[in-house]
């Protein structure tokens, strides 16, 4: 699952469109052995927001499969309760647009 995670977050694709609320509702946090916090991925599915400790790199800068990260975080079970997985769409995209 870690693998498939950060294939979603990490892509070579174009930007996607963000409107900078950042207010994540999902933290992954990857651990050492002995169990210490070392990286941490932030998500803020309202507004296309992602946010890495360490941080991104600049080429790395909004190039997130939010579509399929929401699909992958539903599948975990974290999917937001006030939300419908089916009613979601990238904010600024066409089917975000479509579903307004």
């Amino acid at each position: 699952m870690k693998k498939r995670l950060l294939n979603l977050v990490f892509l070579e694709t174009e930007p996607a469109p963000n409107v900078a609320c950042s207010s994540p509702h999902q933290i992954f946090i990857f651990c050492d052995q002995k169990g210490v916090p070392k990286r941490t991925i932030e998500v803020c599915f309202p507004c296309n927001g992602l946010r890495t400790t360490p941080a991104l790199p600049e080429a790395q800068y909004k190039k997130h499969d939010f579509t399929a990260l929401a699909h992958f975080v539903n599948e975990l079970g974290l999917w937001a309760p006030y939300s419908d997985i089916k009613d979601y769409a990238p904010c600024g995209t066409p089917d975000y647009f479509e579903k307004q």
